[in-house]
């Protein structure tokens, strides 16, 4: 086994998530600064809404004080939207390991199967 670091020298990338435009998409750290710039579209660690019902009262107060927009989900649930689209909290870290598995393949100069790349979000 053996530990990369992505393009920006980090070996595990942050839970963050931004759209630019409707083309380019910033993932971990990167993405960050974008929360100025880029409120509503930049998702900053999205991981506690698993589960979440919308209407629980924590998950409003966090509403009223997070950058981008917990939408309610067709099943109660809490999803997030941006650049026009809603997802589901599970999709944002999909993104994230996404561009691991890019970094990885970059690496070895091969594609890599599925299941065969993990990450832990701590």
């Amino acid at each position: 086994m053996e530990v990369l670091s992505t393009s920006k020298s980090l070996v595990m990338p942050q839970m963050n998530f931004s759209f630019l435009c409707t083309t380019e998409l910033l993932v971990g750290t990167p993405a960050k600064p974008q929360v100025v710039p880029n409120p509503p579209n930049t998702l900053l660690d999205t991981k506690w809404l698993n589960g979440r019902c919308f209407d629980d009262a924590q998950t409003q107060k966090e509403r009223k004080m997070i950058p981008f927009r917990i939408v309610k989900a067709p099943n109660g649930d809490s999803w997030v939207e941006a650049n026009g689209q809603q997802y589901f909290p599970g999709h944002i870290g999909a993104f994230v390991l996404t561009k691991m598995k890019e970094i990885v393949e970059a690496y070895l100069g091969k594609v890599v199967e599925p299941g065969k790349l993990s990450w832990n979000s701590l």
